[in-house]
């Protein structure tokens, strides 16, 4: 795998087959309404799926954020990204995150309770010839805190009141931004 390259041909995303996998593994997604596609606009980018988890929670998630939400919503939005590489993965998790960020920005007004959390599966499928490598990354982004998340909902009603979306992510992909500072991302 380490010298294979990608036929041109190949049109497919690797990374949106490897999440509904772990979603169904390790997260109690089994009923297929569990594991739904998102269909954006050409002109959105947006998540890949919306997933509901059994428990909504995992035991895992707690672990790694130290939170213990209660979560009040029914489906996760979620973003598959493949890579070749590990030093690739971390700028795909940052576009994943965006990709969220339009989502949160889509649902506020009628899913408020959903904006800070997401999931990114990143498949890293290749490696270098010294270090091959496949593995599966997976990140749960929640808000830092109930305050985090109320300051997040804040920031995003602040920039769909006055320029809208594109400002949002802008400010979600810079860290440090008010924005990024109300995440976890683990």
């Amino acid at each position: 795998m380490t010298s294979k390259r990608r036929a041109t041909s190949v049109t497919g995303n690797i990374g949106e087959s490897v999440l509904p996998l772990v979603a169904k593994q390790h997260l109690g997604a089994i009923n297929p309404l569990d594991i739904l596609p998102l269909n954006a606009s050409s002109t959105a980018k947006s998540p890949d799926f919306r997933v509901r988890l059994h428990p909504q929670f995992p035991a895992a998630f707690r672990n790694v954020t130290g939170l213990t939400p209660n979560i009040a919503f029914n489906y996760w939005p979620a973003e598959s990204k493949a890579v070749d590489t590990r030093g690739n993965a971390n700028g795909s998790v940052d576009r994943a995150i965006q990709q969220l960020g339009a989502y949160w920005f889509g649902r506020h007004s009628f899913e408020p309770n959903v904006v800070g959390y997401g999931l990114v599966c990143c498949f890293i499928y290749r490696g270098t010839r010294i270090n091959p490598l496949q593995e599966i990354n997976f990140h749960v982004v929640a808000p830092a805190s109930m305050s985090a998340q109320t300051s997040l909902l804040r920031r995003v009603r602040h920039h769909a009141a006055n320029g809208g979306r594109n400002d949002f992510l802008d400010e979600l992909k810079t860290d440090g931004s008010q924005s990024r500072r109300q995440l976890l991302d683990v």
